[in-house]
């Protein structure tokens, strides 16, 4: 398994991010990463195990004023290519984020490949850890401007998305932190005005 050939400090580095008030699940990839198939099997155990595992497990056992801090790391031991860590993480998150979102979740996704940059500054990857990583917690404010990204998705997923995040939150918080990284030219236009 990746895990037990990672440094100490990557260990401890991935324990802080899950301690306290969250959880890891390690997962295997599919021995075909390449196929089609393989990312129709990691958003089936997403959507079928890990979503409920977070809503019915996890989170029950967190007090509610933590809740935003729980977190489900999803670690898979095999993809170790960029194709392989595309396919796998990549292609399944972009999948599966309109379905997250509208869960009020956020699906990241982190592999050592990964070429999505900070929605703060377009030439910083934070998203890199040594092995391929799906990341589940709840949708907090700061994810909108990260959610609503005309460049991950097209307009019919990013048009889902909003309406999701306007479910979850109210206007005035989706136009302030799209505001806040100078992002309200990806809002529809009806939306500026107030019309939506």
């Amino acid at each position: 398994m990746v895990a037990r050939s990672w440094t100490h400090r990557q260990r401890l580095s991935l324990h802080r991010i899950c301690a306290g008030n969250g959880t890891v699940s390690f997962c295997l990839s599919p021995s075909n990463p390449d196929d089609q198939q393989a990312t129709e099997i990691i958003s089936a155990n997403l959507r079928e195990a890990h979503i409920p595992a977070f809503r019915k497990r996890l989170e029950p056992n967190v007090p509610e004023a933590y809740r935003h801090l729980a977190c489900l790391v999803i670690v898979y031991d095999g993809p170790t290519t960029a194709a392989d860590c595309d396919c796998l993480v990549s292609q399944t998150q972009k999948a599966m984020q309109p379905v997250c979102v509208a869960s009020g979740l956020l699906l990241s996704e982190l592999h050592p490949h990964s070429q999505v940059a900070s929605a703060r500054n377009s030439a910083l990857f934070p998203s890199q850890p040594p092995v391929p990583i799906h990341f589940l917690r709840r949708l907090i404010p700061f994810d909108i401007p990260y959610i609503l990204r005309n460049d991950r998705y097209d307009q019919a997923t990013f048009d889902l998305m909003l309406s999701a995040l306007l479910s979850i939150f109210n206007r005035g918080v989706v136009l302030r932190q799209m505001e806040r990284l100078g992002k309200t030219h990806l809002l529809p236009p009806d939306f500026l005005m107030g019309t939506d």
